[in-house]
């Protein structure tokens, strides 16, 4: 059976999720993940689903979710043109 959507950039996942887990390697309390790094995970998200993108990142569903959900609330009305052609 097919998947509809675009294969995932392997290497594009890969270093995101390299980032990340040196991220939890090295923090030195329980904390939010920075910013920068759902940045590139709703990125990601946008172009290749949630789903797909939580489990080739090993982060939660619910967090990438709201994390997709407040950048497209960011985008501006021109942006969101520009995206859908």
């Amino acid at each position: 059976m097919k998947r509809k959507g675009k294969s995932l950039d392997l290497v594009e996942v890969e270093v995101l999720r390299k980032r990340i887990d040196d991220w939890r390697n090295t923090r030195r309390r329980k904390g939010p993940m920075p910013l920068e790094l759902w940045d590139g995970a709703a990125e990601l998200a946008s172009r290749h689903g949630i789903f797909r993108t939580c489990r080739a990142l090993g982060v939660h569903y619910d967090g990438l979710k709201r994390q997709v959900e407040r950048r497209d609330l960011e985008k501006t009305p021109t942006q969101k043109r520009e995206a859908n052609g």
